[in-house]
Formats: structure tokens, C-alpha cells, sequence
């Protein structure tokens, strides 16, 4: 969940122009961060979502300069993201896990924030 917009979620990670299955080699579009569920919220549901695409995309709107340490620039609506690129993207598969606040998300807040 966002933190002061029920509408939207935080991006943690966008990598695409994947060639093949070699993720490290495909564009890193927002550089990864770590879940910070905030202290006594409960679970978060943090989603995985793959994107099949047969083409080149140019994702310069969608890109986040690293490390992209602003809440607000990770500020986030994937069925916008989908709906904006929808005529390339195809839906391929989704994973998901459950996390709550721990100790790390306290490190996360001071070091990273």
C-alpha cells in the first residue's frame, strides 16, 4: 500500500527490454528497493507482475533515475503502467508475498529515506 494515497502503490522494481530470461542484462527502469511496510499497518502485499513483450519498448516516461530514494517519484499505478503500454505488454505471470514491519524496515526508513 501507499503511505498517503489509497490509489496508488510504491514501484520497487521495473526492469524491462529483457532479452530472453537475462534479467540483468534488460533495463533498469527503477532501481530496486526494499518493502518498508510501516510499523503496526499489518501485512503488505508485495506483487510480482511479468510482462511478456515481443518488442523494443521506450520506456523514458516510466524512468526513475537510480537510485530513486523519493517516495514520491516511486509513487505508482500499475493499471496505468499496463493501460499506457498495453498495445505491447501481454500479462505472462504473478507472484506475490505477505511482509510486515521488522527491525530492517527501521534501517530501511533511517539509512535509505
Amino acid at each position: 500500500g501507499h503511505l498517503r494515497d489509497n490509489e496508488s502503490e510504491y514501484v520497487h522494481w521495473l526492469v524491462g527490454n529483457i532479452p530472453g530470461n537475462a534479467v540483468s542484462e534488460g533495463e533498469d527502469i527503477c532501481h530496486y528497493f526494499p518493502p518498508f511496510p510501516a510499523k503496526g499497518t499489518g501485512y503488505h502485499r508485495c506483487i510480482f507482475i511479468l510482462f511478456k513483450q515481443d518488442d523494443v519498448i521506450d520506456f523514458k516516461e516510466d524512468f526513475r533515475p537510480s537510485p530513486c530514494l523519493s517516495l514520491k517519484m516511486r509513487t505508482f499505478k500499475t493499471c496505468d503502467f499496463y493501460k499506457k503500454h498495453e498495445d505491447q505488454l501481454t500479462p505472462a505471470g504473478l507472484a506475490f508475498f505477505q511482509c510486515r514491519w521488522d527491525e530492517s524496515v527501521t534501517r530501511t526508513f533511517h539509512n535509505l529515506l
